[in-house]
């Protein structure tokens, strides 16, 4: 997928979109890094966006230990 995967790099990757994210919406690009991703990082985009659900809000690099 790409070097090495933070957090932060997972969430620009899957946030790459011309009109934005809405907290929780699987984008074109989202679905492209999840399928892309290992297990892990799929997983942790999967729990992501189920938090961005719960809160109401798109996830930010900060919002790591909270997922």
């Amino acid at each position: 997928m790409m070097g090495i995967v933070t957090f932060a790099n997972l969430l620009a990757a899957a946030n790459e979109t011309k009109t934005g994210r809405l907290p929780g919406q699987w984008t074109p690009a989202a679905c492209r890094v999840w399928r892309e991703a290992e297990p892990e990082d799929a997983r942790l985009l999967e729990a992501t966006l189920a938090w961005e659900l719960a809160t109401g809000r798109t996830a930010t690099a900060d919002d790591e230990g909270a997922v």
